[in-house]
């Protein structure tokens, strides 16, 4: 009996913790002290039917770009806050026309470093870049862009299983090139592995954006698409290790004789390591 009840207490313990393993509470948040490299690559093929912009010749165009981001963050101080850096280069880009590379203007490859804090469960706020004079607006900008890449990873409150899914929302307003950019995104993460320390998500997206005409923008843009996607996450360090992006975009822009009309296919792959 006693030898029957002592196989039994050990099976309860395996059940117990196959399913501890099996359940996570995800949260993605920044650690103080550690150090978070981050590489992101694009590639963007766009095929534009013939307009007057185009001299009626319909236009074939890829795109290579890259970004490096590196993001320190120092200790906790006794208002539980830890400073944070953040400083960002954009790699040498690639152009195609036609089947004809063209020179891509060097535009700013190196941003100046931003700083600013981050509480221990909150978010990152850019508070100063060196040699710029933040007003209100900027400052808004900025922080919108910071909180827009952290706000497409809001996990449930309650642990999740393989097989289980969560949806998010994302409105995304922001000033851009003078004009007005909205957007509405929907992004549902599904949980397809656990293994190694490592949690993997299927992804599937869906995306509708405006753009007002300003100075800068002459005519107003829409567009529109969806994807799919994998996110492999790194659950000791709770951030995002490798995230695939794959979207097709359909984009509409009122010209003089008709719209021009675009279809886009873009390739988003970023790889992140946090030492």
């Amino acid at each position: 009996m006693k030898k029957l009840l002592g196989v039994s207490t050990l099976l309860i313990a395996a059940i117990v913790s196959v399913k501890a393993q099996t359940e996570v509470l995800f949260k993605m948040k920044m650690l103080p002290a550690h150090e978070y490299l981050c590489n992101m690559k694009m590639n963007m093929d766009m095929d534009m039917a013939g307009s007057a912009q185009t001299g009626g010749v319909p236009m074939n165009m890829q795109m290579e770009m890259g970004t490096k981001m590196e993001m320190k963050t120092g200790a906790v101080n006794s208002k539980n806050e830890f400073p944070i850096s953040m400083t960002m280069e954009m790699s040498p880009s690639t152009m195609t026309v036609n089947g004809k590379t063209t020179p891509v203007p060097a535009g700013v490859n190196a941003i100046p470093t931003m700083y600013g804090k981050c509480s221990v469960d909150g978010l990152p706020r850019i508070d100063s870049i060196p040699g710029m004079a933040m007003n209100d607006s900027l400052k808004t900008m900025m922080n919108k862009m910071v909180e827009g890449f952290q706000n497409t990873l809001k996990f449930p409150d309650k642990p999740m299983k393989i097989g289980d899914t969560f949806t998010q929302d994302m409105p995304f307003n922001l000033p851009m090139m003078g004009a007005a950019m909205k957007t509405e995104a929907k992004v549902v993460y599904k949980l397809i592995s656990i293994a190694g320390g490592k949690a993997n998500f299927d992804i599937t997206y869906n995306m509708d954006m405006n753009m007002s005409a300003s100075k800068t923008m002459p005519a107003a843009m829409h567009m529109s698409g969806g994807g799919t996607g994998t996110m492999e996450y790194d659950i000791a360090v709770n951030y995002p290790s490798h995230y695939i992006q794959n979207m097709d975009m359909n984009m509409t822009m009122p010209a003089a004789d008709k719209p021009m009309t675009m279809k886009m296919k873009m390739k988003m792959d970023q790889q992140t390591v946090v030492k």
